[in-house]
């Protein structure tokens, strides 16, 4: 997450000021207007998914819909829902970053140099430490990363800021330490939102360490963050139950450690997201855990283990989430999870030149999902910056040029979609005519 004790990492806070960062140049004045979100809270939300609250007009304004609009609106809806059912785009796509775990402990377990005789951690092989994640990715999905299809983060400095930017843009990242402010460039997460004009709460990210945020979207208002202990504009709209907003407020006054500053420890992040997922059933969501790095960097082995097995023990939530989730886009998610660098060969950092830290690894499980490409394959190394393209596949928006660097680390399946469209067809023809149950 950090050079422990070379880089300056700021926190998130509700209002971004008009001051760049160095080495990423300032943010020009005109884009900080759109930087100061309206009010995205749990009432209006939830009078949104209601249809209650009328259009928002250019001047602000609201009206209530007329009879036209509702015939209108029932017409959209249904042009949706048979969309939907053609390409399954209402699905969830969610991405998981768990900071700075290596990739031995992904294939091979603990690390029996790292354990003593009084670790009150036991020696485990990889499916005994992580066996949520070898049932959902290593056998039923995708597993990358080993000494046999390594993956790296292109660098030149392995930290998280620059590795986080490679992930979402596709490219290695112009801005080289921890102190990057909001990209200046389109990630896939800003061609999601518009080219499927979604509104905020269907775009959500919730990270345990601020300045992820900064990484994914150049457009913070186009989605909901909660970034931090107390940071994004749209925090409340996190605010989904009573449970959750126990454990916004909780998360606020609770203790940075492992981390500093604003950081906000995993479980905080971890239950927020969960809560979210299951409430709201967003389009896309973006979950950064931290608390592995932190603990690396305290060179506590015992506890960046334990935090492993938390990160594991979520995973296990989340697809049992999903699988109740499944008329609602449950059964055909994507999810994807992966590292934003690696660890030196002293385990407790990481950063510029250190080859050891350009090792990271990459998980892929969806219904969708045939298996690796030929990149995978061994025809060219794999890269964070290959998420990208893999993310736009999976949620089918127009790939880029040809020629990019980056390439889906996985093959699609598009056929399900023939199948799910008439499966649709039948059940509206139903709806019609009784008489065909």
């Amino acid at each position: 997450m950090r050079a422990w004790g070379t880089t300056l990492v700021l926190a998130l806070s509700g209002t971004l000021f008009a001051t760049g960062m160095p080495g990423c140049g300032a943010i020009p004045a005109t884009r900080v207007a759109r930087y100061a979100c309206p009010s995205t809270d749990h009432e209006s939300r939830q009078n949104r998914r209601r249809g209650t609250t009328g259009r928002i007009h250019e001047d602000g304004s609201r009206r209530r819909r007329s009879a036209s609009d509702a015939e209108g609106a029932a017409s959209r809806e249904h042009a949706h829902a048979s969309a939907t059912a053609l390409h399954g785009k209402d699905a969830p796509t969610i991405v998981i970053t768990v900071d700075g775990v290596r990739w031995q402990e992904i294939f091979q377990g603990t690390d029996p140099e790292r354990l003593t005789t009084s670790s009150r951690v036991r020696p485990m092989n990889a499916r005994q430490l992580l066996p949520n994640v070898y049932r959902w990715f290593f056998d039923r999905g995708i597993a990358l990363g080993d000494e046999a299809k390594p993956v790296f983060a292109s660098g030149p400095a392995y930290l998280s800021l620059p590795g986080y930017r490679e992930m979402f843009s596709g490219h290695p990242s112009s801005c080289q330490n921890n102190a990057c402010e909001w990209s200046e460039e389109t990630t896939v997460v800003d061609e999601l939102i518009e080219h499927e004009g979604l509104a905020p709460e269907d775009v959500a990210i919730v990270t345990s360490w601020g300045p992820m945020a900064h990484a994914i979207t150049s457009h913070p208002c186009g989605a909901v963050i909660s970034a931090g202990r107390t940071g994004g504009a749209s925090r409340e709209a996190f605010r989904v139950n009573r449970r959750a907003a126990e454990i916004l407020r909780a998360a606020s006054v609770a203790s940075a450690y492992p981390g500093w500053g604003d950081y906000r420890p995993d479980r905080f992040t971890a239950a927020l997201a969960l809560h979210y997922l299951r409430e709201v059933a967003p389009r896309f969501l973006v979950i950064g855990l931290g608390d592995t790095d932190e603990y690396a960097h305290r060179d506590n082995y015992e506890r960046y283990i334990e935090s492993i097995q938390m990160f594991d023990a979520f995973i296990g939530d989340l697809f049992r989430i999903l699988d109740r989730m499944g008329d609602r886009g449950g059964h055909e998610a994507s999810v994807f999870v992966l590292t934003d660098h690696g660890r030196n060969v002293g385990f407790t950092h990481h950063g510029s030149g250190d080859g050891a830290s350009s090792r990271v690894w990459l998980l892929a499980h969806g219904s969708r999902i045939l298996g690796t490409n030929e990149r995978a394959s061994g025809s060219a190394p794999m890269r964070l910056g290959d998420l990208a393209p893999t993310l736009r596949a999976a949620l089918r928006l127009p790939a880029h040029d040809e020629f990019e660097l980056a390439r889906s680390f996985v093959t699609f399946d598009d056929s399900r979609d023939l199948l799910a469209h008439l499966k649709e067809l039948q059940s509206i023809n139903k709806r019609r005519d009784p008489s065909q149950e």
